[in-house]
């Protein structure tokens, strides 16, 4: 992979963030709706979630409790 080139997980051109819900020191969360089927989603972003294995559990741990 080139330097300058971003892997992305899923197709990003299928949602369209209607507003951003909150904002914390590494995450993001925007509301959005999925173009493909019109469900309204929580899209949650996070930065650097590898930078401190506390973090990167409790995000483990979400996703986890989530699914």
């Amino acid at each position: 992979m080139q330097q300058n080139q971003v892997k992305k997980y899923g197709n990003a051109n299928r949602y369209r963030i209607l507003r951003i819900i909150g904002k914390r020191n590494y995450e993001i969360v925007c509301a959005a709706v999925d173009m493909h089927t019109g469900e309204k989603v929580a899209i949650k972003k996070i930065n650097n979630v590898f930078e401190h294995i506390s973090d990167a559990l409790r995000m483990l741990r979400e996703v986890k409790l989530l699914r």
